[in-house]
């Protein structure tokens, strides 16, 4: 499931995560486990999230309640 977060929540989180933890983009994306220029992609342009990389990311818990839809992979 990809999701559909409110808009700019998703850059939001994505940023939020970084400074947070002090990451760049190569390493949240190690610590996400995904490749850097797919995280760059989710960041600029908005290209939906997967459910279960959301899962991962430490702030989730606070960004949970802007999803407004979930969407099916196909």
């Amino acid at each position: 499931m990809r999701l559909v977060l409110k808009q700019n929540k998703q850059k939001e989180l994505i940023e939020k995560e970084k400074q947070i933890f002090n990451l760049s983009f190569s390493k949240l994306a190690r610590k996400l486990r995904i490749a850097d220029g797919k995280l760059k992609a989710y960041y600029y342009d908005g290209i939906l999230l997967p459910e279960k990389i959301f899962e991962r990311f430490e702030l989730k818990k606070e960004f949970e309640k802007y999803i407004i839809q979930k969407k099916s992979d196909t």
